[in-house]
């Protein structure tokens, strides 16, 4: 039977001094978006949706003219139920949110790009488009300059961010559905 020697350098002996790996920034905060509790992921991601969105607002009051997405198809959504009866109005609204948006978010979040689920993508964008729509006021049914300020952004904040909210906890609790897992990008 041959023997192998080996250097004076190897031990097959454990470390007494060995240390568990302390994660990277990154390996934490992927922890926090995508394996976290339901609540860090919630808060992580409305966190982000709100940033996004409060930018885009911005850079829609600052840099674009008012009314730029009135006649586009970014609000043709708006147009469609903005039809004067207040039940009607409520009920394409409806339709619209949970049909369609949370038919989306579910689908979307089928699919997977390494860790990332593509449902937060789509609360992103969800997000410039709010933002830039309040930014440059291009409102179906109103109009933004027959408010305060503060009139305006309680408005803002009490319907869009609680429908805002919903959105985040549909994606969130629709992740572990994923079921496509992507290498990249592009393939």
């Amino acid at each position: 039977m041959a023997t192998v020697d080996r250097p004076a350098s190897v031990s097959t002996e454990p470390l007494a001094s060995a240390r568990p790996v302390q994660p990277t920034p990154a390996d934490v905060d992927r922890r926090a978006l995508f394996g976290g509790g339901v609540l860090s992921r919630v808060l992580v991601l409305f966190g982000s949706v709100t940033l996004v969105s409060n930018a885009a607002y911005l850079i829609g009051y600052h840099l674009l003219p008012e009314g730029w997405l009135r006649g586009s198809p970014t609000t043709a959504a708006g147009r469609a139920a903005a039809t004067g009866s207040f039940w009607s109005e409520f009920g394409m609204t409806v339709l619209f949110n949970i049909g369609v948006m949370v038919t989306l978010i579910v689908l979307s979040n089928l699919n997977r790009v390494r860790d990332f689920p593509l449902g937060y993508l789509l609360g992103l964008s969800y997000a410039v488009t709010t933002g830039l729509v309040s930014g440059t006021n291009s409102f179906v049914a109103s109009d933004l300059t027959q408010y305060t300020a503060r009139e305006g952004m309680a408005l803002g904040l009490g319907i869009g961010g609680l429908e805002t909210l919903g959105f985040v906890l549909i994606t969130v609790a629709t992740v572990p559905l994923g079921i496509y897992q992507y290498r990249s990008w592009w393939r």
